[in-house]
Parts: structure tokens; sequence; C-alpha cells
């Protein structure tokens, strides 16, 4: 017994027994290990589902986020429609009374009009009554003509058959205050009806104010053409009669309504040149444009700089977005000038008696004039002449607005423009520009003349006031001190 004890603490105090005792509680710890891996795995799938959780948590946070703000919006558009409502509210009511103030109105221009109608229908039916008045008396007219030549026939052949039995009888013809004619002829006494022509001229006379009326109706095109207007007159009336004062009132108001419209034709192209036209979307430029603009031109050599053509790939001249309004506005003068062209440019002639009026030619030479008038305009300012490139610029901006109105228009005047520029300088040859010869017979144009005399009075002559001379030896001009 004893050994045995001594023995088994022998083996307790030995490496096996430490060996065994530390496998033991390896043993131990990897079943607390796989407890706790078992525990974390539990916690480990409880944090994922609160996460899960948290998720839509949020999600419902989100969506009630959102339901609120709806809920505002809801509060908000329900505000602003009760606003809308009291509003819409307010101007039904003033609709209300402006629709019963139009109804009476209405009643109004309805019992006007039925007067009007009445009142037309009267006029009507005394013109009618005129023109039958008019009519007879034409009638009665012709058929007193054709009496009075058949009486004057008969008289003529009694005379020559008094003169030729040689009894001549007294004959004498008078003319009575009541508008017959009497002839007696051997105590026979022979009366014809007339028309007094003092009455007929009267009667004429009312109607010139309402062919006037109707010369005025016709050139508008109201009621018919002015071809089958002046078939009527001419029907209607002798030519003896006042045709030739209608003539005249007919062709005083064509005129001057041509006149006008070529006028407003005008006054379109010059809007559209002036400084409030193009010329404002000219002098607008964006500033960063600007930077762009100086930045390409200090890069680029002077001579293309200083080219006419200007400089390939600089920025074009924009309008500001704050000018939209102007903008609009060009766009509708432009559309008024187009539009304008293209009514003329479809207009037939128009015929009154024995003239012809071309509306297409009357636009031609509006076109030119205004060119040439322009062209010297431009080249002055002020007590200076202006400077070339400036002169060019306006000229080209003129030039494109009438493009643009040719287009419309079925004739070319390009034509017409390069005679008026080439008429406008001087046309001679050079010998001819020598103090030897007439000014009269020198060909030069109103341009040249602005620029000579411009020349004389700002070069020549301040020049000779200051003594400088041209000297040949040495090709250059000097200055002589005194």
């Amino acid at each position: 017994m004893e050994v045995r004890l001594q023995h088994s603490r022998q083996y307790k105090g030995s490496l096996a027994w430490d060996w065994e005792r530390m496998i033991r509680k390896n043993a131990e710890l990897e079943d607390f290990v796989d407890f706790l891996e078992m525990e974390l795995d539990e916690k480990t799938k409880e944090i994922k589902l609160l996460k899960s959780d948290r998720r839509c948590l949020r999600k419902e946070v989100k969506l009630l986020a959102e339901e609120r703000y709806d809920l505002k919006q809801i509060i908000s558009d329900h505000e602003s429609a009760k606003v809308t409502l009291n509003n819409l509210a307010q101007r039904n009511k003033s609709l209300e009374k402006e629709l019963t103030k139009s109804r009476n109105e209405a009643i109004d221009y309805q019992r006007k009009f039925q007067e009007s109608s009445d009142s037309l229908q009267a006029s009507e039916d005394l013109s009618r009554k005129l023109y039958g008045e008019i009519s007879d008396s034409v009638r009665a007219v012709s058929i007193a003509g054709k009496k009075v030549a058949v009486a004057e026939a008969g008289l003529y052949d009694l005379e020559r058959l008094l003169q030729s039995s040689s009894k001549m009888e007294d004959v004498s013809c008078f003319k009575k205050p009541e508008g017959k004619i009497s002839v007696t002829t051997g105590g026979k006494h022979l009366a014809y009806p007339e028309i007094s022509i003092e009455k007929l001229n009267k009667t004429v006379g009312m109607w010139t104010d309402k062919t006037v009326q109707i010369f005025s109706r016709e050139a508008k095109g109201a009621v018919y053409s002015l071809i089958a207007c002046n078939g009527k007159l001419l029907v209607a009336f002798n030519q003896k009669i006042q045709l030739n004062k209608i003539g005249r009132d007919s062709l005083y108001y064509v005129e001057p309504l041509i006149e006008s419209i070529m006028g407003g034709l005008e006054g379109l192209i010059n809007i559209l040149d002036s400084d409030n036209g193009f010329a404002s979307l000219e002098m607008q430029l964006h500033p960063d444009q600007a930077v762009i603009r100086m930045i390409q031109a200090s890069k680029v050599s002077t001579s293309s700089v200083k080219s006419t053509k200007g400089v390939h790939g600089l920025p074009k001249y924009e309008s500001c977005r704050s000018g939209n309004i102007s903008v609009k506005l060009l766009e509708a003068a432009t559309q008024r000038l187009t539009s304008l062209c293209s009514v003329l440019n479809d207009m037939e002639p128009i015929c009154v008696l024995n003239h012809v009026f071309v509306l297409r030619e009357y636009m031609r030479d509006c076109f030119l004039a205004n060119f040439r008038k322009r062209l010297l305009m431009v080249l002055r300012i002020e007590n200076c002449l202006q400077c070339p490139s400036v002169v060019e610029s306006l000229i080209r901006r003129h030039i494109r607005i009438i493009h643009l109105a040719e287009q419309h228009i079925s004739m070319d005047l390009t034509e017409d423009i390069r005679d008026i520029l080439l008429s406008e300088i001087f046309l001679g040859p050079v010998s001819s520009l020598q103090q030897n010869v007439n000014i009269a017979d020198q060909n030069s144009g109103s341009a040249l003349e602005i620029f000579c005399n411009w020349y004389i009075e700002n070069i020549v002559k301040d020049t000779i006031g200051a003594d400088v001379y041209f000297a040949p030896f040495h090709n250059c001009f000097n200055f002589q001190e005194l």
C-alpha cells in the first residue's frame, strides 16, 4: 500500500502527469472555446438581425420624413389653393360685372346697328332713286339730242329749199328759258322738248362726291375692281359732264396713297439701319468674347488686323441676353419689311382711267433712292470725314438689309446698287483732272464732291497758309520758315 502511494506520488510529480494535466486543460479549453464560438455565432446572428432591424427602421424613418414633407406640401398647396380660389372668386365677381356691362353694351351696339342698317337701307333706296333719275336724265338727253339733230337736218333742208326757190323767208331759232328749242318757218312753229342743262349738271354735281368715294373704295380693293368702276362711270356719264374732274380726283387719291406706302417701306429700312436696329447688336459684346478677341488680335500680324475681311476665327458680335426685347423688336421689324415687300411684289398694276401704277417699280425706286441718300449721309460726321472702315461697314449693313428684302421680291437690285456706287465717284479719264479742262465736262459724283470739298477746305488751304510746298528735286514736301 505504501509502495503504491509512493509510486503515485512519484507519478504525480513526473512530467507525464504534468502533460496529462495539460491535455485535460487543453480539452477543457477547447470545449470552452467551442462554447464561446457557439455563443459568438448566436450573438453575431443577433447583431445581424439588429442591423437589419436598424435598416428597416431607417427606411421607415425616411418614409415618415417623406410623408411629413408631402403632408407639408399638401398643406401648403391647400393653402395656396384657398388663396387661388379666393382670387378666382373675386375675379369671377369682376368678370360677372364686366359680362353684365358687355351685355348692356352689346344691346346698345345691336340697337345702333339696327338703326345704322335702317339708315343704310334708306340711303341705298335714295341712291337707287338718284341713279334711276340720272339714267332717265341721260336717256332723255340722248333722245333730245337725236331729235335736235333731226330738227337741224330738217331746218337745213328747209333753208336750202328756200334758197333754191329764191323765196327767202325769215327764219329764227331761239332758246327759251324753259329749255325748249323753237323753230319758226313761214308761220309754222315746231317745239322739241329738251332736258335743262343746268338741272342735269346739278344732278351730276350731287354725284361727284359719291364717285370720289367709289374710287377710294376701289383703290383699297373693297368692292369692285378699278377697271369695272371706270367702265361703269364711262357708261353712266357723258364725257362732257365733269368726267375730267372725277379722273383728277381719283389720280390725286392714288398717287399720295402709293407715296405713303413707299414712305412706310423707307421708314422700316431706316429703322433696321439705325443705331437702335442692327447697329445695337453690333455694339453688344460679352466680356469673355472681348478677352478672346484681344488675345487673338495680339497674336496675329498687323497687316491681317487691318484687313477688311477681319481675323479668321474671332468671335462674332452677339446681343446680350438682357437685350431679348430689342432682338424681338428687330425680328418684328424684319418680319414687317419682308411681308410688305412680298405683298407689294404680288400686287397687280393699278389702272385708273388711262394711268397705270406699277408698285414694283415704285418699290425699286424707293430702295435705290434711299440707298443713294444713305451713301451720301455716312460720308461725313459733323465737320470731319468718316473713317473708311466705318463707311464700308455702314454701307455693307445697308446692302445686307436690301438683300434681305430682295429675297422676297422678284427683282435683282445688285446691278442698280453697283451703278449708284459707280455714278457717285469719278468716272472720267485721268487727263480730265487737269486745270485746262472745263468743270462742266468732267464726270463726277456727289460722293467725290464731298471728299474733294473737305480735302480742299481742311488740307489744301491749311498747307498753303502754313507755307508748305512740294520740292520736286527731293520728291517730298518742305516747310518754308518765315
